[in-house]
């Protein structure tokens, strides 16, 4: 990760917590109490929370607390591949935001002796009380589901390029043309791929696979002869 984006991260994560923190010092001292905002939608009411989201694991403070500290440091380490023009770089972030915000004041009412409570004071329609640093967590996680690449496909959708950006009866067209195509006398490898040909072709246990990497330089219907070579390569058996 460079400087700058250490920089620019460690600012915004900062900021975001700075704010959550501030507005659940302001509904704490002001003593906000059943405000109505919007009528049956909008309610700031000052609540305390022990557990994890929405009360869960209440007695268990201190544990839950560890368990968020593990998992904020594995969110840093996970956010370093990202790009900074990414999605899932500014997804990363508010989670992160998010969780320094709850993190910091739960660790300081633990060291006071304060019972390890976080305030929340927001109460929206039917959803248990939260505060500013869960939302950021909620929008964060939703977004960083939304640019998941790990979403689930068929073997055949998987090879398709772009697949995002085709229309569903052209995907399922081509998926469909995949599954009825014949091998060919001298393969090649396409101008655009998704990465995950290789591992189909070796997981489809219809293929002989080479214990070596190598070169196929000769094949009939009795033998295949691979010349083994030191460096992968784009024919290897």
């Amino acid at each position: 990760m460079t400087l700058k984006k250490n920089i620019y991260l460690t600012f915004t994560v900062s900021l975001l917590a700075l704010i959550d923190n501030l507005t659940k010092y302001y509904v704490r001292v002001e003593n906000i109490q059943e405000l109505v905002i919007l009528e049956n939608i909008l309610t700031i009411d000052l609540t305390y929370n022990t557990g994890i989201a929405f009360g869960f694991l209440s007695d268990y403070t201190n544990l839950t607390y560890a368990v968020s500290l593990i998992v904020l440091v594995w969110l840093a380490f996970q956010i370093k591949d990202s790009s900074t023009s990414s999605i899932e770089f500014y997804s990363f972030t508010l989670i992160l935001g998010g969780a320094v915000g709850n993190l910091s004041e739960r660790g300081w009412n633990l060291i006071t002796d304060n019972g390890g409570k976080v305030t929340d004071f927001i109460e929206l329609l039917f959803i248990p009380s939260f505060n500013f640093a869960d939302s950021l967590i909620s929008i964060g996680m939703i977004t960083l589901m939304d640019v998941s690449p790990k979403q689930v496909l068929s073997v055949a959708a998987s090879l398709i390029p772009f697949l995002e950006n085709n229309d569903a009866n052209r995907a399922l067209m081509g998926s469909n043309m995949m599954r009825q195509a014949v091998p060919t006398l001298i393969p090649q490898e396409p101008l655009v791929g998704t990465g995950l040909e290789r591992q189909v072709a070796r997981d489809s246990g219809v293929c002989i696979v080479s214990k070596t990497n190598g070169i196929v330089e000769n094949v009939d219907a009795a033998r295949i002869v691979v010349r083994v070579t030191d460096t992968k390569h784009s024919n290897s058996a």
